[in-house]
């Protein structure tokens, strides 16, 4: 129980103890007075004792009272043997709080932990029983900082305004103007922050080459814990005149993106990744990449041609860079003597020349003036 005392002319005393209920057990005592055989005690909220609340008496130098929380007036006199009161004490102010509530979660000594966004708590308690009661929780660092100092009223209280740290937490009653009850005993909570790890980039690869006038995927691997990404790509330096450029994609909900036809040119690009939209995240390193229109990335191409009476099949490979043609040439039918086979071997040298040299047959030149064309239309 706790006790509080208040000394009042002719060493009066009183101890406050409590339960949870609506009244308050308010124990009054005093210094024993010679030749007393009583005391009578009046308890009023008016200091004119017009109409006591309480008007008793007791043999001890000491009362015992339930009293509903508010502010009080009380006095005690003296009653001799012969039966004769004496002087009325002076009255003094009586204040019955409320109890401090019990405390129910988070629990004590409770750890949560974070990425970039503050955790969102609840912090509860029981109810005290009384009329239209609120309460005050305060939540202050270790070192005694106070962070919180927040009204509830009912026996919830949400925040997600808390970072990391080692942290107290307390509640008390309010039933009124100066009816402030004593805190509740303080429960700990510690809060830690981890880091995100850093995305991988995948897709373009450093320093690698991927066709122009085409789309580029981009891709990348991310933290589980974070839930968005911000694409950065630019172009350094380009061909013909063509002006450098930065772009920001962001809030990908994803780990991949594909990005419109681009010109030849040197390349860079990163994301960083992060756990709410408006967090700072992580990033990770800076590729680069270049951006070429000698790439060719479409299927083989195959030429047909027949020196009678054989049919031949000609095939160069299309995934290369276009710095020679290399092909097949194979039978396909044979109807007969061979006749021909010089002219057929001289026919194939003339196809490989024009392969090497003829940069329409590319299907990236097609997509070249596909795209110079909407560009010029739009």
């Amino acid at each position: 129980m706790k006790k509080n005392f208040i000394l009042l002319n002719l060493l009066l005393i009183f101890n406050l103890y409590g339960t949870a209920s609506l009244a308050r057990e308010v124990e009054l005592s005093w210094a024993p007075m010679a030749q007393a055989t009583k005391y009578e005690i009046q308890i009023d909220s008016e200091i004119s004792f017009s109409k006591p609340a309480v008007s008793d008496q007791s043999v001890k130098a000491a009362y015992t009272v339930n009293l509903d929380t508010g502010a009080y007036f009380f006095r005690v006199r003296v009653v001799d043997i012969k039966n004769r009161p004496g002087r009325w004490s002076k009255p003094t102010p009586l204040i019955v709080t409320a109890y401090a509530p019990e405390l129910v979660a988070p629990e004590n000594a409770y750890e949560t932990s974070y990425y970039e966004i503050y955790p969102s708590l609840e912090f509860s308690w029981k109810p005290v029983t009384g009329k239209s009661n609120s309460y005050e929780i305060l939540i202050y660092k270790t070192t005694g900082e106070k962070i919180i100092e927040g009204n509830a009223s009912d026996t919830t209280f949400k925040t997600d305004k808390i970072s990391e740290g080692d942290y107290l937490w307390k509640v008390r009653t309010v039933s009124g103007k100066d009816l402030i009850s004593s805190y509740s005993e303080p429960r700990r909570l510690v809060i830690t922050k981890k880091n995100l790890t850093p995305p991988t980039l995948i897709s373009p690869e450093k320093n690698g080459i991927t066709p122009a006038y085409r789309e580029v995927p981009f891709s990348w691997t991310k933290d589980p814990n974070a839930h968005f990404t911000d694409l950065n790509y630019e172009k350094v330096t380009g061909r013909d005149a063509a002006k450098p450029f930065k772009k920001k994609i962001s809030d990908l909900s994803g780990t991949t993106y594909v990005a419109d036809y681009e010109e030849p040119g040197e390349y860079k690009w990163s994301v960083t990744t992060k756990e709410g939209k408006d967090t700072p995240g992580v990033s990770s390193p800076t590729y680069d990449f270049e951006v070429r229109d000698d790439v060719i990335t479409r299927g083989n191409y195959e030429l047909e041609f027949s020196l009678s009476p054989v049919s031949y099949l000609y095939t160069t490979n299309s995934a290369r860079q276009t710095n020679g043609a290399s092909g097949i040439a194979q039978q396909s039918t044979a109807n007969g003597t061979f006749v021909g086979f010089l002219g057929g071997l001289l026919f194939l040298a003339v196809v490989r020349n024009i392969l090497k040299h003829a940069k329409c047959l590319d299907d990236g030149r097609k997509s070249q003036r596909l795209y110079e064309r909407n560009r010029l239309e739009s």
